[in-house]
């Protein structure tokens, strides 16, 4: 690409060479050179279209390979930048490549200008011959001044160094307290995950392997002399989990304190190497919070440091300041909402430092205790952010990928494993005489999930983030026909169609106030009608009562008092919003018949039957706790319930027959293919199952210096 290259489009100045992108309003972001490039390239063709083959062969010289989801990725992330939501920049051509839609207009370098200066200067001294000597060089003094200013100025560009690649994931990077060597989870493809150590400075020795078991590892990190690794253990069905200490010398591990293997796996250790940070919950406090383990004594119990009594939040993740007088959580006031507080260890007050961040994919505090990196997904796709702790201004890596930060040692690079997973709408054929294979039926760059397919419209309602949000899109039963019928511009989830067929039920996120809502959208006319939620926290998927008039939610209704609050299923009209408590606790969701029963699922993922006919309702258990992979990933049809259940190498969908209490498996999969937070959706017409599938996923980690880190 040309070296110092300026352009205006729309309200933006890039740089090619500082890899900048200047708003109008004076906010300066960064880039990533192919990025940077991607968007030149465009701007050279306009107003032509350009296919992606020619992207790649000018940007990624033909390596398909790579430039397919570099290309993808590259393009989300200009659209990002240049705030696409509120005006269109590049448009995509289905099928043909993309296409910049505003003109750009090229702006001469200030090195061409300062040339023509220059020139005409010396033009003007040489004819009139009035400049003295001492001119010249004060000139001199002070265009070398001017430059060299302007070269410090000039940050440099971002490298991100692959220091993995083997096929499978390779996951929760931490390096050694030298910088010598890296220790990560690798799952090979049909295989187990496994602790996995790699020398950086011979770096092509293939990795030792420290562990060989079938449990799930996660979240590694060093003790200070860098002998010890401490990392969270748990059983393939979560019934178990430990703290592991391992000695990288003998090979040997022990338990040092027994955590839950259903909450959110964290840890973390103090600079000093002297306490754990872990996530967990008891007995006695119910709720998950964080536990603190003191390993300068032997046989310590962890002390709970999280809220334990009417807490109206959950602490998930904790990280320590490195002069150890701080700490950094990641709390979920609501279900769809996490965000970083900053705590005082030394008189426990609290300064909440992000906002609307949805989900935290871990953090790492910076050496110089002033910034946080950190991981959040928002609309389906992680990306990497930098925050300042005392401004709380938030910068935008602009890495898509980036999950599980952890700074090498004292300097400001930064570990991560690149996670891009790509959700997409599948189906399952489940007549008898056909091949048990799930076919894509919406599947594109962007992500496709959450579906739900109505009888009456023959007709697929999902969630996708194609307009750069997550918003309700419908479409024929084969992916034809989208129409996108929401423009929110909000945290969506989980569309559900009315039975006649013309109203679509979903749960959304409200970041501005913090809350969750129930909206119903009329397909036709594409009004919307929010259902009154006021008193319920912690709203979950909606589904609808058989004749319509009302929505069924798993909510926590809160009293008046705020004082307090019972969890249940709860039936709300749509007209009048009156709310009926159907079933004390569960979780996920329900299915009502047509015969008034409920079917439900809890906490433990254990699937139920309640007869709404008697009073109390007779509860019936129908599939045991810890067999359902998901609150969500089971459907209750007239025969018989489809449920996704995890092995310790695979996955299945699975068939339980109402009328034998059979149990027959449809389809095995490698695990985490079949997304087990997205519920399933059955074509009677059709006979086809229809799920969302995720691509399995190249994870590699990576090695991030940015000019960003090294203030």
């Amino acid at each position: 690409m040309q070296g110092n290259v300026s352009f205006k489009i729309g309200k933006y100045t890039v740089n090619t060479l500082e890899h900048s992108l200047l708003s109008v309003d004076g906010t300066c972001e960064l880039l990533q050179p192919k990025c940077i490039e991607v968007l030149y390239y465009l701007v050279k063709q306009y107003p032509n279209l350009v296919s992606r083959e020619e992207l790649i062969e000018h940007i990624w010289q033909g390596n398909n390979y790579v430039g397919e989801k570099a290309l993808t990725n590259a393009i989300w992330n200009i659209r990002q930048k240049l705030h696409q939501e509120e005006q269109e920049y590049i448009q995509t051509v289905r099928k043909s490549g993309y296409r910049l839609v505003q003109e750009p207009t090229l702006i001469e370098s200030e090195e061409a200008s300062a040339t023509q200066i220059s020139s005409a200067s010396k033009r003007a001294v040489f004819d009139e011959g009035i400049l003295s000597w001492k001119l010249v060089t004060l000139s001199i003094v002070v265009f070398s001044f001017i430059y060299l200013l302007t070269t410090q100025s000039t940050p440099k560009p971002m490298e991100v160094e692959s220091l993995t690649s083997s096929p499978g994931r390779e996951v929760y990077a931490a390096v050694s307290p030298d910088g010598n060597f890296l220790v990560y989870f690798w799952r090979k493809i049909h295989e187990n995950p496994d602790l996995y150590m790699k020398d950086l400075r011979q770096p092509d020795l293939a990795p030792v392997q420290l562990t060989f078991n079938s449990d799930k590892e996660s979240r590694p990190v060093w003790g200070n002399s860098g002998d010890t690794l401490y990392f969270v253990q748990k059983s393939w069905n979560d019934d178990r989990c430990d703290i592991i200490e391992y000695d990288i010398q003998t090979k040997s591990q022990k338990s040092l304190a027994a955590c839950r293997g259903d909450v959110n796996a964290a840890l973390s250790i103090s600079r000093d190497g002297k306490t754990l940070a872990f996530n967990s919950f008891d007995s006695v406090n119910a709720s998950p919070g964080i536990y603190l383990l003191d390993l300068t004594k032997q046989d310590t119990k962890p002390v709970r440091y999280s809220c334990s009594i009417d807490c109206q939040y959950s602490d998930r993740d904790l990280v320590f300041s490195p002069n150890g007088k701080r700490y950094a959580l990641t709390r979920r006031v609501q279900q769809y909402e996490e965000d970083i507080f900053i705590v005082d260890r030394a008189s426990g007050e609290s300064e909440q430092i992000t906002v609307g961040q949805r989900d935290i994919i871990g953090m790492a505090w910076h050496p110089t205790q002033n910034k946080i990196i950190y991981s959040a997904q928002i609309n389906d796709v992680r990306n990497g952010f930098i925050v300042d702790v005392e401004t709380k201004s938030i910068t935008d890596l602009g890495i898509r990928g980036f999950s599980y930060p952890s700074f090498v040692g004292d300097t400001s690079e930064v570990v991560f494993h690149d996670w891009q997973l790509n959700q997409f709408i599948a189906s399952l054929n489940l007549a008898p005489d056909n091949v048990s294979v799930p076919f894509p039926l919406i599947q594109s760059e962007y992500t496709h999930n959450s579906p739900d397919y109505n009888g009456q419209s023959k007709q697929v309602t999902y969630i996708s983030n194609e307009s750069g949000n997550k918003e309700v899109w419908v479409s024929d039963w084969n992916g034809e026909n989208r129409i996108q019928v929401t423009n929110l511009k909000s945290n969506i989830f989980y569309p559900r169609w009315s039975h006649n067929g013309n109203k679509i039920a979903f749960l959304i996120k409200h970041t501005a106030s913090n809350k969750s809502s129930i909206k119903i959208v009329d397909v036709a006319t594409k009004v919307i009608k929010e259902v009154k939620t006021d008193d319920f926290i912690n709203i979950d998927m909606p589904t609808w009562v058989q004749g319509d008039e009302s929505i069924i939610v798993q909510a926590t209704k809160v009293s008046q008092t705020g004082n307090d609050s019972n969890s249940g299923f709860y039936s709300i009209d749509v007209a009048s919003g009156h709310i009926n408590m159907l079933i004390d606790g569960g979780g996920g969701h329900a299915i009502h018949t047509k015969d008034n029963q409920l079917w439900f699922t809890d906490d433990d993922e254990a699937l139920y039957l309640a007869d709404m006919n008697t009073n109390p309702p007779a509860i019936t258990p129908i599939v045991k706790r810890s067999i359902i992979s998901g609150e969500h990933s089971w459907l209750k049809t007239d025969d018989g319930v489809y449920y996704l259940q995890d092995y310790p190498d695979h996955q299945r969908i699975q068939y339980l027959s109402l009328a034998d209490m059979e149990v027959r498996t449809l389809l095995r999969t490698p695990l985490r293919t079949i997304e087990s937070a997205a519920p399933f959706t059955y074509s009677l017409d059709k006979n086809t199952l229809i799920f969302t599938e995720v691509s399995f996923p190249q994870v590699d980690i990576k090695k991030l210096n940015h000019p960003l880190l090294n203030d």
